[in-house]
C-alpha cells in the first residue's frame, strides 16, 4: 500500500491539470528518494492504473522512475552519498532508519538528498 500513495499523489496532480481533457497518452518522469523505500515498479504500475481509471482503459501510460541516492552533509566536512543504511524492514516505510557518515562514523549529519519525490516531466498527447 505504501507505493500506491505516491502514485495517487502524482495521479491527482495530473488529473487536476487535465480536468475536462481526454488525453491519448501520458508519460511521467520522476525520481523518488532512496530513503522512502519505494518499489519503483509498483509506483509505475499504480500510476498507470489510476490514470487509466480516470481517463479510460485505452490511455497509453508510460513512466520512468529513478531513485535518488541518500546524501548527507556531516560536521566533519564530508558531503556525499551514504551506502550503509540500516533499517528494520517493518519500520522502513515509516521513515525510520539509521546511517552514519562514511568518513567519521558520526550519526550527526544533515540530510541533503534521499527523502524527496521529484516530478521531473509530464508529457501529454491529446
Amino acid at each position: 500500500m505504501h507505493d500506491i500513495t505516491v502514485a495517487q499523489s502524482v495521479a491527482e496532480e495530473i488529473i487536476e491539470k487535465l480536468r475536462g481533457k481526454r488525453p491519448k497518452s501520458i508519460t511521467v518522469e520522476m525520481d523518488v528518494g532512496a530513503l522512502r523505500f519505494h518499489d519503483t515498479t509498483q509506483v509505475g504500475f499504480w500510476l498507470k492504473e489510476l490514470l487509466r481509471k480516470e481517463f479510460g482503459k485505452k490511455l497509453r501510460v508510460s513512466s520512468k522512475i529513478g531513485v535518488l541516492e541518500a546524501k548527507i552533509r556531516c560536521e566533519c566536512g564530508y558531503e556525499g552519498p551514504v551506502e550503509d543504511i540500516q533499517t528494520d524492514h517493518e519500520l522502513m516505510h515509516q521513515g525510520i532508519y539509521t546511517m552514519k557518515c562514511p568518513k567519521c562514523g558520526s550519526e550527526d549529519y544533515e540530510l541533503a538528498q534521499g527523502n524527496e519525490i521529484v516530478l521531473k516531466k509530464i508529457n501529454v498527447t491529446e
